[in-house]
């Protein structure tokens, strides 16, 4: 009977230990959840905490309860596993709320460090990094210390962090909330009593963001860990390794880590003065990769820069030159809005690529208006203004041969005639190059029996001019014919008035529209003045032939304002060709001068600076002031007065 009642009383002891394993085996819910298992009491006692939780029959615990159980593992070694006894050993009266010392004036010291395995990604607007680390913290817990022969060998035991004193360490710079804390990895305890606790966090740090000079910027973070409650007297922070582990660090796409450095620091704040609490700070120096930035921002820019220089090639006439530099505007402000969204709403800088995007766009909206002047001057000959003397001489004489249109004025001079005629044409009479047609000036020092006198040459040019009168003297004939139809004409009157006109055209000063004027010789008798109606006939043929002259001197007339107007038109055209090209050197001067002092000067001596700066004495400096731009300002001034 006795042995049935034992066999019982096993079987209920039995079941107990199964739901009292299972209790205390559940996860705790972090640094601070106010929930605890078994030990976690505030007071110090196995007691003080037991009270919450519930036997198999749905009761409380008891603290008898809780004794004789831990009782019966340690004792009853065949039948419960080595690390379940050594579990129930170390977590028996331990109070995971208590530093690990047993006397209080005794400070644990706590090795810190990191390994780093990505930089997740860096929010330029929000000024927030993301990264990935492997969190490597180790001390001495006093209270975790037992015989490995005791329990067969056993050295080494993972624990579960919530039933184990954790110190309290936090991101002090942390942009997210304090509620999730770190992944409840187990800790390593080692028989020593060597706790290391490796937990894997994704933290989001605050990171201040200086975009001066984006795209080619640097970016210097910092991570800073410490004890939240803990001050130097309890708890002392320490650097663990002296280096970040890199060992399993994914490259990242966009940054390059340029610099990693660790520096532990001892810190008083205004709650608490004269206290200092300990913080470990991983300062992480970043570069930018361009290569993305160079093909899908850098590169389309240049090709807009370059397609409004190409405004002042196009025609005038084509009524495309405002419409193109409106265009590369609007492209240009495209790319500013998609800058301006990525990038934080400060006043403090303004990023390297929008200054070069603000340049180019005075650039474009300055060759806009110059477009207008150049179109106002090429319509400016219609209203029959001429061209006032000093602006066309400065053009002609200095602009054309410095853009290379020296060969264009002198074609359109030499159409037009105007070497000889205009003295501002003059100096392009003397050129080195074969004319494509026969020269207006004969030399005469070449051809000395080409050079008679005046009388001859105007009597030879009479006898030539006469001869072809003759050949058509029957087609005048009908054409007066036209205009006197009631009037009879004897043979060699057209040819009398004809001669009489040339005669007329030879003593008057050339012009390139020849006068005609016909005035009937008195020598001869018109055949018609002997009929009995001669005055009435004589009258007739005298207003008709007033009435010709009058009407041809009108057309002849019509015809050289004509040609003066369109010379004028011309003469406009021309100077606002040579505009057009003045502009279009310099604003490709201005241009590339922007690009290269924007695009390569200053990232250059951003990184002379910055290569400065990472010097030991600056870097310390660097990381105790925070300031980064200022530090790389410093810094090129030195490398610059040095040079």
């Amino acid at each position: 009977m006795l042995r049935k009642v034992s066999v019982i009383v096993l079987i209920c002891v039995e079941i107990v230990f199964l739901h009292f394993d299972e209790v205390i085996c559940k996860p705790g819910g972090g640094h601070y959840s106010s929930q605890r298992t078994l030990g976690s009491g505030s007071s110090g006692s196995h007691g003080g905490s037991i009270g919450n939780q519930q036997n198999a029959w749905g009761n409380p615990w008891s603290p008898e309860d809780v004794n004789s159980w831990y009782d019966y593992a340690l004792n009853d070694s065949d039948s419960i596993p080595d690390e379940q006894r050594l579990m129930a050993y170390l977590l028996r009266n331990y109070d995971p709320s208590a530093r690990p010392v047993y006397n209080a004036s005794n400070t644990v010291s706590v090795a810190f460090g990191i390994s780093l395995t990505q930089l997740s990604d860096m929010d330029e607007k929000n000024q927030i990094l993301t990264t990935n680390i492997w969190l490597e913290q180790e001390w001495f817990d006093q209270r975790l210390i037992w015989n490995a022969s005791d329990f067969n060998g056993l050295s080494t035991l993972r624990l579960p962090c919530s039933k184990i004193w954790l110190p309290d360490i936090v991101l002090y710079n942390s942009a997210d909330d304090y509620t999730q804390g770190f992944y409840q990895s187990k800790a390593m305890v080692e028989s020593t009593g060597h706790v290391f606790w490796p937990p894997p966090a994704k933290f989001r740090s605050s990171c201040k963001i200086d975009v001066t000079y984006f795209p080619f910027d640097d970016q210097l973070c910092k991570l800073k860990f410490g004890s939240w409650s803990y001050d130097a007297a309890q708890v002392n922070l320490t650097k663990r390794r002296d280096t970040v582990d890199m060992a399993n660090y994914i490259r990242s796409g966009e940054w390059h880590i340029v610099n990693i450095d660790i520096k532990r620091n001892d810190v008083t704040y205004p709650c608490c003065p004269g206290i200092y609490y300990p913080d470990v700070t991983i300062y992480v120096h970043i570069r930018r990769r361009v290569l993305y930035y160079l093909f899908n921002i850098i590169f389309p820019c240049i090709w807009l820069s370059i397609l409004s220089l190409l405004g002042f090639w196009l025609p005038s006439d084509s009524g495309e030159k405002i419409t193109l530099g409106i265009t590369v505007l609007l492209a240009f402000s495209v790319f500013m809005l998609l800058i301006a969204e990525s990038m934080p709403a400060t006043s403090e800088m303004v990023p390297l690529i929008e200054v070069y995007l603000t340049v180019v766009m005075a650039l474009t909206s300055l060759s806009i208006v110059l477009t207008v002047y150049v179109l106002q001057l090429h319509h400016s000959g219609p209203v029959v203004v001429p061209i006032p003397y000093s602006f066309k001489y400065t053009l002609v004489r200095f602009v054309a041969p410095l853009v290379g249109m020296r060969k264009i004025v002198r074609i359109y001079a030499e159409e037009h005639q105007l070497i000889g005629k205009d003295e501002v044409y003059r100096c392009f009479s003397k050129v080195d190059a074969k004319p494509s047609h026969t020269p207006l000036i004969v030399n005469h020092q070449k051809y000395p029996m080409e050079k008679p006198n005046n009388k001859l040459r105007q009597d030879a040019r009479y006898r030539e001019e006469t001869l072809d009168d003759d050949n058509e003297e029957e087609d005048e004939e009908g054409k007066l014919k036209q205009f006197l139809p009631n009037v009879s004409l004897a043979n060699g009157d057209v040819r009398t008035a004809k001669r009489a006109h040339v005669r007329h055209h030879h003593h008057r000063s050339r012009s390139r529209v020849p006068q005609i004027v016909l005035i009937p010789e008195q020598s001869h008798q018109i055949p018609f003045m002997r009929n009995s109606n001669t005055s009435s006939h004589y009258e007739l043929f005298n207003s008709n032939m007033f009435l010709l002259e009058k009407h041809l001197k009108r057309l002849i007339d019509r015809q050289k304002q004509e040609e003066e107007r369109n010379e004028i038109v011309n003469e406009w055209k021309l100077m606002a060709l040579i505009m057009d090209r003045l502009l279009f050197w310099i604003f490709t001067t201005l241009t590339i001068l922007s690009t290269i002092f924007s695009l390569i000067i200053i990232p250059w001596l951003k990184n002379t600076g910055y290569i400065a700066a990472l010097n030991k004495e600056i870097f310390d400096e660097y990381k105790s002031n925070e300031s980064l731009t200022n530090l790389i300002d410093e810094s090129m001034k030195m490398n610059l007065s040095g040079s």
